[in-house]
């Protein structure tokens, strides 16, 4: 009995030791230093915890990646009621992790006529800006650095083609006048991923109207 408790114990340290240096979950990744969350660290709500839930902690997307080989952390059931959590929480995003969402390309459409870079440059060259005001009705997002405004919104110009979803920033002008540059989006998936970037940047202690 002892040799066979003590082979036993020596098999559980090796499989141990095993889940470890993968990492200890199945994308060979462990959750600290997984980044596909970040951008809802700083959103109010459940969504950055939901994130790393389903796209590191239990690595659901390994569902859906064609490999046979690898599998979740987690049943298909526990998955699919933190998927409907995170849906819920961020107004109808996907998870970054399963790679469904396209880039935003409000990142590096514009050069703000100002010496320094715009809102939106900030946010792709990094780091994030620091928004000190917001507006959200969970479709139309903007933050402001105290210096720029940059908007996401899904009734632009209704009368216009091409221009019911866009992005647009606004520079300081003279005379208190702002300049205000759009760029339409051409899908609902570059929608989500540029409001969920705007969202990601807004510290959870700041209120957004409405």
């Amino acid at each position: 009995m002892r040799v066979t408790m003590k082979a036993l114990f020596i098999l559980l340290l090796i499989t141990c030791a095993g889940v470890v240096f993968a990492g200890g979950t199945p994308d060979g990744e462990p959750p600290s230093v997984e980044e596909d969350c970040d951008i809802y660290r700083n959103q109010p709500g459940p969504a950055f915890g939901l994130c790393n839930a389903y796209c590191e902690a239990m690595d659901c997307e390994l569902a859906n990646d064609g490999d046979p080989n690898t599998n979740p952390n987690a049943n298909e059931r526990a998955c699919e009621r933190v998927l409907a959590r995170f849906v819920d929480a961020t107004n109808g995003d996907d998870p970054p992790c399963e790679g469904a969402g396209e880039e935003c390309p409000c990142f590096t459409t514009w050069t703000d006529p100002e010496p320094d870079n715009s809102i939106w440059q900030n946010f792709a060259d990094g780091p994030p800006p620091t928004v000190v005001s917001c507006f959200d009705d969970g479709t139309n997002v903007a933050v402001s650095d105290g210096t720029d405004f940059a908007q996401v919104a899904t009734d632009c110009d209704p009368d216009t083609p091409g221009l019911q979803r866009c992005c647009s920033v606004t520079f300081p002008g003279g005379q208190g006048e702002g300049i205000t540059l759009t760029f339409p989006l051409t899908a609902d998936e570059e929608v989500a991923t540029c409001a969920s970037t705007l969202r990601g940047s807004i510290p959870m202690t700041l209120n957004c109207l409405p």
